[in-house]
């Protein structure tokens, strides 16, 4: 009997005790195939470890062509694995340097043995334009052993271009399995397709016709592959998984797209303090949603709230993955791409993940594109593409009445490795033309949160943290080795915007990179230093890369009593123009002045950060950066343990300044 016939038979005895500690196990490739295009023939060593950092490619790699071959380029890495018990997680990792995916996306996917076809994983979306090595990382969706050939234990890994316009490097790639053994067995595998009945039993000869009939009744643990095609239907979550049988999941069947479309379709009002999702999950639990196209859920009611997936009430282990969500759209009334509200107590929406969706051309009203709202805690916001919205990207809210009070806030969570761009209020006809205060991220009210990793640009306001509810505060919150540019009002805000709101308190901004923020010129420059009552403490600003445009606003302070620790921030203006520093509502032309009315900042430079190429843009630092080795080290639970490259924060017991480790 082989071990994984003991496990199975041990499991259905009843032997095995379902609190059994996970593990987990990282597999590096056993070879490479190329399909289309052409490889440098390197071994396959070479991708089997992590020793490519910075911009240098002189480190073990394989050089995958597409343009040297002159046509894309499509192939696999294959992983071997032992025999083991379910899995339960399964993560790629891949250190890449390449092409940017505005030229030419690379796009990563794994196989799909059960159903014969590849399952997208991600792309390349948070890499630069051959900037430095950065490690990608991609969370693969349940169910897991459905990747594992039964017979050799072969995991296949794909990658293909889009185009032949360049090449790509790999350095390594490597999937890390997590397996319990007392992890439930693959559950029933149901179907439906534009072709089916909901009259038919579900199988994959005769599906059902649509998807809100599958879920309404399929039975835990169960997975329900969607063909492609339009499924013009409001899908409303009946049923759940459970720890035991496992997440029921719903996915598009590898390969096909499944398109959730509201052409024509009446939302009602929304159930509750959320809202009306064209999806809509509602005290649900251990449900997985993977590879949609969710669009055109639409109105111009004021008594309707709508959103691609609405997810509300008390919920336990819901997983948003890999969907593109877009044209949200209810006119100037209230919209989400996705909207997450906990609303029950004393428990309300847990261990949520929303990994790797993309959301898009949203018109929000007075809303966010992805908006955690209430009694949410333990959930994760990651890898995701959030852009070209009429509001705010990414928010997490707190003190909206959305819970009962003690209950009433975002907390407990991370927002890391999201691409947030293009989002604007300032052709909103819900607030006054050019009000300029949609954030890319914003921490509204939220407590105990990470924000690590991810650039946003191009946005009204880069990040923010606060409270827009007077006595209330955002605290706790670690904003960390992120890339802030080119947004339209400041790169970093903090603290209320009136005496009449909250503010913040107790929040740690370290180690990110600002470059040409306020490009309107508003004159709230790349640090925003708002309003600060004397109740909060213990804000702190540190090794951060502030790089002003030619208006050469570095720090604003419009307020007095500004409540902030500046220290160990490297500052500069272009051409090493005159800068200007805000403290308590008084300017400053030179550091020395602004350290003596600040009383921080104490070992802060004015320097050039020798960024390889700001137009590229590649916000690398260059070896003779000044930024190098001159960070603070504050310990991992603040600079966290990699940079936003994925590469390990302290290098040789030291750190830089800024987003990027050299």
């Amino acid at each position: 009997m082989s071990k994984f016939q003991v496990i199975l038979f041990l499991f259905l005895s009843g032997y095995i005790c379902a609190f059994a500690t996970p593990v987990t196990n990282t597999y590096v490739p056993s070879s490479y195939t190329t399909l289309n295009g052409g490889d440098d023939g390197k071994p396959v060593q070479s991708l089997q470890t992590l020793n490519g950092a910075g911009m240098s490619d002189n480190v073990a790699s394989v050089h995958f062509f597409a343009k040297t071959a002159g046509t894309t380029y499509n192939g696999y890495r294959s992983y071997l694995l032992p025999p083991s018990s379910p899995v339960t997680a399964l993560q790629v990792l891949v250190n890449f340097r390449g092409a940017a995916s505005s030229r030419q996306v690379w796009t990563w996917k794994i196989y799909d043995w059960i159903c014969g076809g590849w399952v997208s994983l991600g792309t390349n979306a948070m890499a630069f334009d051959h900037g430095p090595w950065t490690v990608l990382t991609f969370n693969a969706g349940a169910p897991f052993n459905n990747y594992i050939n039964a017979v050799t234990g072969e995991v296949r890994i794909g990658c293909s271009s889009s185009n032949s316009v360049d090449d790509a490097n790999l350095n390594y790639e490597a999937i890390v399995v997590t397996t319990d053994s007392a992890a439930p067995l693959p559950g029933t595998v149901y179907f439906v397709a534009t072709n089916g009945k909901d009259t038919n039993p579900g199988t994959q000869d005769l599906p059902w016709r649509t998807i809100s009939f599958a879920a309404a009744r399929v039975p835990s643990g169960s997975t329900v592959y969607v063909r492609g095609g339009v499924y013009q239907e409001r899908v409303v979550f009946k049923i759940s998984g459970s720890a035991h049988a496992g997440p029921t999941t719903f996915m598009s069947y590898p390969g096909e797209w499944a398109v959730i479309d509201g052409t024509n379709v009446k939302l009602p009002p929304a159930p509750g303090a959320g809202p009306s999702g064209l999806v809509q999950m509602t005290n649900v639990n251990y449900l997985v949603l993977q590879g949609f196209e969710i669009r055109n859920a639409i109105s111009k009611s004021s008594k309707l709230f709508t959103a691609g997936i609405g997810i509300e009430g008390k919920c336990d282990h819901i997983e948003i993955r890999q969907n593109h969500i877009h044209h949200i759209n209810n006119g100037n009334y209230g919209a989400n791409g996705v909207g997450v509200y906990g609303t029950a107590t004393p428990v309300g929406i847990t261990n949520l993940v929303i990994d790797g969706n993309e959301i898009d051309h949203l018109t929000l009203g007075s809303s966010e594109a992805l908006t955690l709202n209430g009694n949410v805690q333990f959930w994760t916001v990651s890898n995701n593409i959030v852009h070209d919205a009429n509001n705010i990207g990414i928010d997490a809210i707190g003190f909206e009445g959305t819970a009962p009070a003690g209950y009433d806030q975002v907390r407990n969570g991370k927002i890391s490795g999201n691409l947030v761009y293009n989002n604007s209020d300032n052709n909103n006809p819900v607030y006054p033309g050019n009000d300029n205060s949609a954030d890319g991220i914003y921490i509204d009210g939220g407590t105990e949160i990470i924000i690590e990793g991810n650039i946003v640009h191009d946005n009204n306001i880069g990040i923010e943290v606060a409270s827009e509810h007077r006595g209330k505060t955002s605290s706790f919150v670690v904003t960390r080795n992120n890339l802030i540019y080119a947004n339209t009002g400041p790169g970093i805000s903090l603290g209320g915007y009136g005496k009449t709101v909250g503010s913040t308190d107790h929040c740690t901004f370290v180690n990110n990179t600002l470059y040409s923020n306020d490009m309107l010129k508003t004159g709230s420059g790349e640090i925003q230093l708002q309003y600060f009552p004397t109740s909060v403490s213990g804000n702190v600003l540190e090794n951060n890369v502030v790089y002003a445009n030619s208006q050469n606003l570095l720090v604003s302070s419009p307020f007095s009593k500004t409540i902030a620790a500046l220290n160990n921030n490297l500052y500069y203006t272009p051409g090493g123009a005159s800068p200007e520093w805000q403290w308590n509502n008084q300017s400053y032309s030179s550091l020395a002045s602004f350290r003596k009315a600040s009383g921080s900042d104490a070992n802060a430079i004015f320097a050039d950060p020798q960024f390889v190429n700001v137009l590229a843009p590649i916000f690398y630092l260059q070896e003779t950066s000044p930024a190098i080795n001159s960070g603070h080290d504050l310990g991992s639970s603040y600079e966290g343990n990699t940079d936003i490259s994925g590469h390990a924060r302290i290098q040789n017991n030291q750190i830089d300044r800024g987003a990027y480790e050299q």
